[in-house]
Protein backbone atom coordinates (compact mmCIF):
# COMPACT_ATOMS: atom_id res chain seq x y z
CA UNK A 1 0.00 0.00 0.00
CA UNK A 2 1.34 3.42 -0.80
CA UNK A 3 0.23 6.64 0.93
CA UNK A 4 0.41 10.39 -0.02
CA UNK A 5 0.75 10.90 4.22
CA UNK A 6 3.98 12.65 5.55
CA UNK A 7 5.26 11.51 8.30
CA UNK A 8 7.46 13.22 11.36
CA UNK A 9 9.90 11.10 13.41
CA UNK A 10 10.61 12.47 17.12
CA UNK A 11 12.54 10.45 20.15
CA UNK A 12 10.08 10.39 22.94
CA UNK A 13 10.33 11.07 26.17
CA UNK A 14 8.29 10.00 29.55
CA UNK A 15 5.81 12.42 29.19
CA UNK A 16 4.56 10.70 26.12
CA UNK A 17 4.16 7.48 28.47
CA UNK A 18 0.33 7.68 28.39
CA UNK A 19 0.13 8.10 24.46
CA UNK A 20 2.23 4.99 24.02
CA UNK A 21 0.16 2.73 26.69
CA UNK A 22 -3.11 3.90 24.91
CA UNK A 23 -1.45 3.16 21.61
CA UNK A 24 -0.23 0.05 22.42
CA UNK A 25 -3.75 -0.85 24.25
CA UNK A 26 -5.37 -0.14 20.62
CA UNK A 27 -2.36 -1.86 18.93
CA UNK A 28 -3.06 -5.33 20.98
CA UNK A 29 -7.00 -5.14 21.06
CA UNK A 30 -7.18 -5.14 17.04
CA UNK A 31 -4.61 -7.53 16.27
CA UNK A 32 -6.80 -10.56 14.56
CA UNK A 33 -4.51 -12.73 16.87
CA UNK A 34 -2.94 -11.63 20.46
CA UNK A 35 -0.01 -13.88 20.56
CA UNK A 36 1.79 -11.73 17.56
CA UNK A 37 2.30 -8.80 19.92
CA UNK A 38 3.63 -9.22 23.79
CA UNK A 39 2.96 -6.46 25.23
CA UNK A 40 5.44 -4.06 27.09
CA UNK A 41 4.34 -3.71 30.83
CA UNK A 42 3.93 0.24 31.95
CA UNK A 43 7.67 -0.61 33.73
CA UNK A 44 9.23 -1.55 30.83
CA UNK A 45 7.87 1.44 28.88
CA UNK A 46 8.88 3.80 31.59
CA UNK A 47 12.44 1.86 31.72
CA UNK A 48 12.97 2.67 27.83
CA UNK A 49 11.85 6.37 28.35
CA UNK A 50 14.72 6.65 30.77
CA UNK A 51 17.15 4.38 29.73
CA UNK A 52 16.50 3.23 25.86
CA UNK A 53 15.85 5.36 22.54
CA UNK A 54 12.11 5.20 22.04
CA UNK A 55 10.64 6.57 17.94
CA UNK A 56 7.06 7.64 17.71
CA UNK A 57 6.04 8.12 14.20
CA UNK A 58 3.22 11.27 13.55
CA UNK A 59 0.95 11.66 11.11
CA UNK A 60 0.18 15.67 11.66
CA UNK A 61 0.40 16.04 15.79
CA UNK A 62 -0.76 12.53 16.26
CA UNK A 63 1.03 9.54 17.09
CA UNK A 64 0.75 6.54 15.03
CA UNK A 65 3.39 4.25 15.44
CA UNK A 66 5.96 3.70 18.14
CA UNK A 67 9.24 1.69 18.08
CA UNK A 68 11.10 0.47 21.38
CA UNK A 69 14.79 -0.28 21.22
CA UNK A 70 16.79 -1.53 23.68
CA UNK A 71 20.22 0.23 23.76
CA UNK A 72 23.45 -1.30 23.89
CA UNK A 73 23.35 -2.06 27.83
CA UNK A 74 22.74 -5.29 30.35
CA UNK A 75 19.01 -6.35 30.44
CA UNK A 76 17.17 -9.35 29.97
CA UNK A 77 15.37 -7.28 27.58
CA UNK A 78 19.00 -7.05 25.79
CA UNK A 79 18.69 -10.17 23.55
CA UNK A 80 22.26 -10.13 22.84
CA UNK A 81 23.75 -11.71 25.37
CA UNK A 82 21.18 -15.03 24.86
CA UNK A 83 22.97 -15.17 21.64
CA UNK A 84 26.46 -15.03 22.85
CA UNK A 85 26.73 -11.40 21.50
CA UNK A 86 28.26 -9.04 23.43
CA UNK A 87 25.32 -6.47 25.43
CA UNK A 88 26.88 -3.47 24.90
CA UNK A 89 27.70 -4.27 21.05
CA UNK A 90 23.91 -4.97 20.54
CA UNK A 91 20.66 -2.90 20.31
CA UNK A 92 17.06 -4.78 20.44
CA UNK A 93 14.07 -3.75 18.52
CA UNK A 94 12.42 -4.44 21.51
CA UNK A 95 8.60 -3.78 19.93
CA UNK A 96 7.00 -1.45 17.36
CA UNK A 97 3.15 -1.00 17.14
CA UNK A 98 1.45 0.79 14.48
CA UNK A 99 -2.08 1.73 14.99
CA UNK A 100 -4.70 -0.20 12.55
CA UNK A 101 -5.44 2.54 10.33
CA UNK A 102 -1.43 3.09 9.68
CA UNK A 103 -0.63 -0.46 8.78
CA UNK A 104 0.34 -1.22 5.47
CA UNK A 105 1.72 2.59 4.75
CA UNK A 106 6.01 1.15 5.27
CA UNK A 107 5.77 2.67 9.01
CA UNK A 108 7.85 -0.49 11.12
CA UNK A 109 10.10 -0.69 7.93
CA UNK A 110 10.67 3.26 8.07
CA UNK A 111 11.63 2.93 12.06
CA UNK A 112 13.80 -0.39 11.63
CA UNK A 113 16.07 2.00 9.05
CA UNK A 114 16.08 4.29 11.52
CA UNK A 115 16.77 1.94 14.33
CA UNK A 116 19.77 0.54 11.90
CA UNK A 117 21.10 4.17 11.06
CA UNK A 118 21.28 5.12 15.05
CA UNK A 119 22.96 2.02 15.42
CA UNK A 120 25.90 2.34 13.02
CA UNK A 121 26.30 6.22 13.99
CA UNK A 122 26.38 4.42 17.12
CA UNK A 123 28.98 1.61 16.16
CA UNK A 124 26.82 -0.95 17.51
CA UNK A 125 28.02 -4.33 15.74
CA UNK A 126 24.23 -5.86 16.06
CA UNK A 127 20.85 -5.47 15.88
CA UNK A 128 18.46 -8.15 17.52
CA UNK A 129 14.53 -8.66 17.73
CA UNK A 130 12.14 -11.37 18.01
CA UNK A 131 9.08 -11.87 15.67
CA UNK A 132 5.99 -14.39 15.74
CA UNK A 133 6.77 -16.99 12.45
CA UNK A 134 2.87 -16.17 11.83
CA UNK A 135 3.50 -12.35 11.49
CA UNK A 136 4.13 -12.62 7.95
CA UNK A 137 4.42 -8.80 7.29
CA UNK A 138 6.64 -8.24 10.51
CA UNK A 139 8.99 -11.26 9.33
CA UNK A 140 9.27 -9.91 5.77
CA UNK A 141 10.09 -6.69 7.02
CA UNK A 142 13.09 -7.91 8.64
CA UNK A 143 14.04 -10.06 5.82
CA UNK A 144 13.80 -7.61 3.20
CA UNK A 145 16.05 -5.09 5.40
CA UNK A 146 19.30 -8.04 5.84
CA UNK A 147 17.58 -9.76 8.95
CA UNK A 148 18.27 -13.40 9.24
CA UNK A 149 17.24 -15.34 11.33
CA UNK A 150 19.22 -16.85 14.20
CA UNK A 151 17.44 -19.35 16.15
CA UNK A 152 13.88 -19.89 17.28
CA UNK A 153 12.29 -20.82 20.41
CA UNK A 154 9.77 -20.27 23.46
CA UNK A 155 9.83 -16.81 24.70
CA UNK A 156 7.53 -14.48 26.73
CA UNK A 157 5.69 -17.16 28.50
CA UNK A 158 5.06 -20.04 25.71
CA UNK A 159 4.64 -17.80 22.44
CA UNK A 160 6.98 -19.21 19.68
CA UNK A 161 9.45 -16.16 18.55
CA UNK A 162 11.65 -16.30 15.29
CA UNK A 163 15.25 -14.17 16.98
CA UNK A 164 16.26 -12.22 13.71
CA UNK A 165 19.79 -10.67 13.61
CA UNK A 166 21.25 -7.67 12.12
CA UNK A 167 24.87 -7.04 11.10
CA UNK A 168 25.34 -3.23 11.16
CA UNK A 169 28.94 -4.09 9.77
Amino acid sequence: MTTNETFTFKTLTNHDLEDIMKLQEECVATLPDPSLFYPLSRDELEESLRLDIVIGAFAGSVPVAVAIIVANRESPRNLGSELGYKSEQTYTFDAVMVLPRWRGHGLQSSLLRQCMKIAQEARVARIVATVSPDNKYSLANFMKLGFEIVSTSEKYGGLIRHTVSYNCY
